[in-house]
């Protein structure tokens, strides 16, 4: 019995090393994730038309084509012409010259619309130790088909556009822009993308036009993760500037996002 506890002591000590600790290191792979729209996004028109013609006589059509055409959308009885009971709308003027009117608007991020939506928690997908230091690939398309709203071709009660309005207007549906935005745990990131919407045209009659678009991002840590229990909470926002309805059909709109370890 002694010997074989001597022998058992010089085996150990000849052959330690077959005895040390191999430490390997496992890596984490990334995860990837999509999210579709499941349902038709829709967002309505923010400007109006550009009411180019009326029928011959009606006195009331001049004014409104000089001020309601092309400018964004007031509520009733608001905006610069602020008239009780009428529709109203925006002069919006060049920052750099007063005098000078211009036809876009660069929306603030609490006037974006959310299209998608997706959240990412770090825990459930195993990947708690990364949260503050992990990097997100985010892909995304989307589509908008900008549809013909036509602006009441007839109306017969006065205080619609200006007194005395009755017959009929011709329309003409400019090209817009539609403004893309991604945000992150609620805020902005990044910059907006810009999408044309294609002139529309002249019309009487509903029908759509459908530009795609398509970007990318890399979103890198440390992210806020704390007032949202270790989640990130990705959002692909759209504001509408066009005298058009827009909306994406379900399925045709999508973010693809990746996240990768790191740290």
């Amino acid at each position: 019995m002694r010997l074989l506890s001597i022998l058992a002591i010089v085996m150990a000590v000849s052959f330690g090393c077959a005895f040390a600790e191999v430490s390997q290191s496992i890596e984490v792979m990334p995860v990837a994730r999509e999210a579709r729209n499941s349902i038709q996004f829709d967002l309505s028109y923010t400007r109006w038309p550009d009411f180019f013609k009326w029928e011959q006589g009606n006195a009331c059509g001049p004014v409104v084509d000089q001020n309601y055409s092309n400018k964004r959308r007031a509520p009733t009885g608001g905006g610069s012409n602020a008239r009780p009971g009428y529709f109203g709308y925006w002069d919006d003027f060049d920052p750099n010259d007063p005098n000078k009117q211009i036809y876009y608007y660069v929306p603030q991020a609490s006037e974006y619309t959310t299209l998608l939506s997706y959240t990412f928690n770090f825990a459930d997908e195993g990947l708690a130790d990364y949260m503050n230091s992990a990097k997100i690939s985010v892909l995304y398309q989307v589509r908008l088909e900008g549809e013909i709203f036509v602006h009441g071709m007839i109306r017969p009660h006065a205080n619609w556009f200006c007194d005395g309005f009755t017959g009929k207007s011709w329309q003409s549906f400019e090209k817009g822009q539609a403004y893309i935005r991604l945000f992150v745990n609620g805020q902005p990131y990044g910059s907006a993308t810009v999408m044309t919407i294609p002139r529309g045209g002249v019309s009487t009659i509903d029908y759509k036009v459908d530009p795609t678009i398509g970007g990318d991002f890399v979103l890198e840590g440390p992210f806020n993760v704390a007032p949202y229990n270790g989640k990130v909470i990705v959002e692909l926002k759209v504001y509408n500037d066009t005298c058009m309805n827009l909306n994406s059909p379900a399925e045709t709109s999508n973010i693809i996002f990746e996240v990768s370890p790191t740290g």
